[in-house]
């Protein structure tokens, strides 16, 4: 959603949710229809990145009428993406995971052999990983060689559960 300025969500009836904007000092708002600045939804909203052109919104996928349905914490809301084409990547969890970097939760655990199987890897939640394969709330991962903190001529990888229902177990990033 690069340049756009602004994104508009709205309620099931249509009408204007709030609408998240760039304020003049580079911080990030959003304005709700109803009540003005409401800058705690920002926190509804999986990640919002603006000057990158970034915002994640968690969906069911479902499209009608040019808006696609998205969640602002746990109400679902739509986003208008006619007056967007090209600007709008909807993106299945699998996909998504595939696509970025993340560091793991220090509570989080690495197994080897499978979800909740083999032994633990000591010191994995010191790295950044990829996801190589996903199975329901696990994500079989392997440690970036070319992120710094990776250590040299260790191969680390193994399985880590990355949500529990609704809650994401691990950091993610766009780059190391």
């Amino acid at each position: 959603m690069k340049n756009a300025g602004h994104v508009d969500l709205y309620n099931e009836d249509g009408k204007l949710f709030c609408r998240v904007f760039k304020k003049g000092n580079g911080d990030f708002s959003i304005s709700r229809s109803t009540n003005g600045i409401d800058d705690n939804l920002l926190n509804n909203i999986r990640s919002c990145y603006l000057d990158h052109g970034v915002l994640i919104f968690d969906t069911d996928s479902t499209y009608s009428g040019g808006k696609i349905s998205v969640f602002v914490g746990n109400e679902k809301k739509y986003l208008d993406i006619q007056h967007m084409p090209g600007l709008v990547v909807a993106q299945s969890w699998p996909v998504f995971l595939k696509s970025i970097f993340f560091k793991m939760n220090p509570s989080a655990v690495m197994y080897t052999a499978g979800p909740n199987k083999g032994r633990k890897v000591a010191g994995a939640a010191s790295y950044s990983y990829i996801v190589k394969g996903v199975k329901n709330d696990w994500v079989f991962v392997e440690c970036v060689k070319t992120c710094a903190e990776c250590p040299k001529g260790a191969l680390i990888q193994g399985w880590v559960r990355w949500r529990d229902g609704g809650k994401l177990l691990i950091d993610v990033y766009y780059f190391c």
